[in-house]
């Protein structure tokens, strides 16, 4: 079941000692598998690298509706969540077991294995039947660091409770009132110098201070919405109800000046005048030869080379051996396609020439991209493999249809140059989509993983 697929360049790839985790996944999961650890393998997403190296595909390793992390329920997210900290605990005492074997393999193989916990983001988080599967583990977002908790991104963050603000009007509120009763103690001479004192205030200054009040406030507002404009506090006089004069004039930039992310970079006007009659003389220069420089249509532009893994590195005696080759067949090639016809009658002449399979198989002792050739004729053919150190493999095949499928077999392990022998995939396709035949590789009941068959066009 297809999860995903995207650029490795968006990514950064975690690994140790030069042995990138997703080089290896095959193995990690298998030895997860081999361990009885079958939830822990279930939640590791299936990688293929593209024939380029520079791109992805992920796969569930089991079939059920796909449900992306941002689409699922609570009561799903949580349920998903407890899994993957029963495997993340799991996991954790696996890689600390190995870390402390005396064999160089098998503490390497450790701390692969811890690397494998990390993911970029809760978008690689997918329920495929209710179960939790991650893909583009080993990997954490380009330019970041891995997380202490990898399944940090993936907690509900407790709603932030705001503080809470007292109004002004409700604290002058509780400014406390003078009672009404006056003191039975106090002289009754004073209660006339109160008045006295009331009446000296004049009536035109308590309409003028909610009038100032009312206009520090549009002062403020307006010094907020309209970014450098100088806007001075009005004085205070007790003379007379005066409105203060407003400076709304915008102060004008230096001419010469500028400031850009903290590089100053100053300009008089003798060298702006220079600059200016240089670029006159470069566009009437230009202007003249009568050809712009523009690229030509359809000139390539230079792409960054994806990092390579270093090949000499080495994981255990079953992970360090062989590393893939890449297709170097140049001249159209042609998607495999099964004739209706062909497979009700068991005919095979389809299959005739030269085929290329790749974009899916992988070592099955390294985890390493494999390309494929086969030389198939009347059903009978050969399979011809070259690895990185230069070993030629080459074994005996037979095609079939059987029951609407076409199979490769191998008849028995290929021969390769250096003495040893090597197990082939067997390849099994059924029609698909679009005319192009589904093909899928398999090592043995347990391993299936998707491939493409392409034929060389004919010289």
């Amino acid at each position: 079941m297809f999860l995903c697929s995207d650029k490795l360049d968006k990514y950064q790839s975690m690994g140790e000692n030069g042995q990138a985790v997703h080089i290896s996944a095959l193995q990690l999961r298998e030895t997860l598998r081999l361990r009885k650890q079958h939830v822990i393998a279930d939640t590791l997403a299936i990688p293929q690298i593209n024939e380029h190296g520079n791109r992805i595909d992920w796969y569930a390793p089991f079939s059920g509706d796909i449900i992306p992390w941002s689409a699922a329920t609570d009561s799903e997210r949580q349920a998903a969540l407890s899994q993957l900290e029963v495997s993340q605990a799991a996991l954790r005492q696996l890689s600390e077991e190995q870390r402390r074997n005396t064999q160089p393999e098998q503490r390497l193989f450790g701390q692969l294995l811890e690397k494998a916990l990390q993911f970029p983001d809760q978008q690689h988080i997918w329920l495929v039947a209710g179960k939790p599967v991650i893909s583009f583990w080993g990997f954490v977002n380009a330019q970041q660091q891995s997380r202490l908790d990898p399944l940090d991104c993936l907690h509900t963050a407790a709603p932030l409770i705001p503080a809470t603000t007292i109004p002004a009007a409700a604290t002058a509120a509780t400014v406390s009132i003078p009672s009404a009763t006056p003191d039975v103690g106090s002289n009754a001479s004073t209660i006339p110098a109160r008045h006295n004192a009331r009446r000296r205030l004049p009536v035109w200054l308590c309409w003028l201070l909610p009038l100032l009040l009312l206009l520090l406030l549009a002062l403020l507002l307006l010094r907020g919405c309209v970014p450098g404009i100088t806007i001075p506090l009005p004085s205070f006089s007790m003379k007379g109800p005066e409105l203060p004069a407003i400076n709304l004039n915008t102060p004008e930039p230096p001419l010469a000046s500028t400031t850009m992310e903290g590089t100053s970079l100053t300009m008089t006007e003798s060298r702006i005048s220079s600059v200016s009659g240089e670029v006159s003389t470069a566009i009437s220069a230009n202007t003249d030869s009568g050809k712009p420089n523009i690229p030509q249509l359809g000139t390539p532009l230079s792409e960054s080379t994806p990092p390579t893994q270093d090949p000499t590195a080495a994981l255990d005696p079953s992970l360090s051996a062989a590393s893939g080759t890449t297709n170097t067949t140049t001249g159209t090639q042609t998607p495999l396609s099964l004739p209706q016809e062909a497979l009700v009658q068991g005919n095979t002449a389809f299959l005739n020439g030269r085929w290329n399979a790749g974009a899916g198989i992988q070592d099955s002792r390294t985890g390493k991209p494999l390309n494929l050739s086969y030389q198939i004729k009347g059903g009978q053919g050969e399979v011809r493999m070259v690895r990185g150190d230069g070993v030629t493999c080459k074994g005996i095949v037979n095609a079939v249809t059987r029951s609407g499928q076409l199979t490769i077999n191998n008849q028995g392990e290929a021969q390769c140059t250096d003495g040893s022998a090597y197990q082939m995939p067997e390849i099994l396709c059924t029609p698909g989509a679009k005319n192009i035949a589904d093909c899928k590789g398999r090592y043995d009941a347990n391993t299936l993983f998707p491939i493409s068959m392409k034929q060389e066009a004919s010289k």
